[in-house]
């Protein structure tokens, strides 16, 4: 493990933190590449597509939005549905951002608002304490802050040239991501099936009698509730594996 050093310079800081986000980092591009692909093709501008990813950035939600937003959901719907999706943000927050000892609240508001659960999980488990750190978030989590931009960036700029064949295909790439973050859960935790399970299942229901976006709130708040459920009278909590240092 690596001890807090009080003599450790803020750019060294900064520099590991982005360094142990770089590999995560490079697995956002192309996500966010599609994400860029789609939001074209759903009727925004390039620019408004990559403003979106710059001030949300949350995978999940711009997706759903912008599947959303094709459907011709009314906008009170779409805000509610991905703010119910990143409610687990406010989570992260207030479990992290004590622990960074940051004075400044522009800053802690601004490090809050780039945290995604890649930099929830590298920042809460890391060896290095170093990354605890204002320096440390910064490098970790603006990492991964500008990988997203800058995919979704070439993605939408890119869209009107490619070929109508390789557009579809790059879109459809988010699918298999889903699928393939999915089955491995699925595998390893039996309790993962019944929560995916019910929310299906609640979507399709509700989809019956409410409109897209009540819909999909509908099944986030159903799924959210069947994990704890699950978890009355449950196997024992497992405890994390921590995130090896960088150095």
């Amino acid at each position: 493990m690596t001890a807090s050093n009080p003599s450790d310079k803020p750019i060294s800081r900064l520099y590991r933190g982005a360094r142990l986000a770089a590999p995560v980092g490079l697995t956002y591009i192309p996500v966010a590449f599609s994400l860029g692909l789609l939001a074209v093709r759903a009727g925004l501008s390039p620019w408004i597509a990559s403003l979106m990813s710059a001030i949300v950035f949350a995978g999940a939600s711009q997706f759903a939005s912008i599947a959303m937003l094709r459907a011709s959901v009314p906008p009170l719907e779409i805000v509610l549905a991905t703010l119910f999706i990143n409610l687990r943000h406010i989570v992260y927050n207030l479990a992290l951002l004590p622990r960074l000892g940051i004075r400044s609240l522009v800053m802690r508001c601004f490090i809050g608002a780039i945290m995604t659960d890649e930099a929830f999980s590298f920042g809460s488990l890391s060896t290095d304490a170093g990354i605890r750190t204002q320096a440390g978030m910064l490098g970790l989590a603006g990492t991964l802050w500008l990988c997203w931009n800058g995919g979704t960036l070439a993605g939408a700029l890119l869209s009107p040239t490619l070929p109508p064949m390789l557009n579809a295909a790059l879109g459809l790439m988010i699918y298999g991501l889903f699928i393939g973050l999915l089955v491995p859960a699925l595998k390893k935790a039996p309790r993962a099936v019944a929560i995916s399970a019910g929310a299906i299942v609640i979507h399709t229901v509700a989809r019956q009698f409410l409109p897209p976006g009540w819909a999909m709130v509908a099944a986030i708040l159903g799924g959210s509730t069947i994990g704890p459920i699950l978890d009355i009278g449950g196997d024992e909590e497992t405890k994390p594996e921590q995130v090896a240092d960088v150095d």
